[in-house]
């Protein structure tokens, strides 16, 4: 059998049209320069593995040990210029510097604009839906009562 298409309304293919898809691509060659810290993800290190694979790891950075680099295109490959980091904070501020990656739980996320924590949530959701799901147990302070 052939390819079916999907048969719309002139209106709805202008809804389509104009209603573009972005899609978040896990991409660790995206330059940062520019990035600033935008949130905090509360995440386990196991966690981020399981969903993104293996972090860049920074040999020389003197604040980050590991890094997860995102980027969004739109629905026909395009690049819009949003992109998103995931990383530790190693400076010691926060937690005890060179304290083991398993037992950081508040990861950094940083951009170039307020959207890049959108699809840092995009990017999770995205895993999900093909049927990824959190590996690790919620901590005492995420149980519900």
């Amino acid at each position: 059998m052939g390819k079916t298409s999907k048969i719309m309304s002139l209106d709805e293919a202008s809804r389509e049209f104009h209603n573009e898809r972005k899609f978040v691509l896990k991409d660790n060659t995206i330059g940062t320069r520019g990035y600033t810290k935008i949130a905090e993800l509360v995440c386990t290190y196991d966690d981020l593995i399981h969903f993104f694979g293996q972090p860049i790891r920074l040999l020389n950075h003197p604040d980050r040990r590991v890094e997860w680099g995102f980027r969004e295109e739109g629905n026909m490959g395009e690049q819009t210029g949003v992109g998103a980091t995931i990383y530790d904070d190693n400076s010691g501020k926060w937690i005890e510097k060179d304290t083991p990656l398993a037992e950081v739980f508040n990861w950094n996320v940083g951009g170039s604009e307020d959207r890049s924590l959108e699809i840092i949530g995009q990017i999770f959701q995205q895993e999900m839906d093909s049927g990824k799901q959190f590996v690790s147990k919620p901590t005492d302070n995420e149980r519900a009562d």
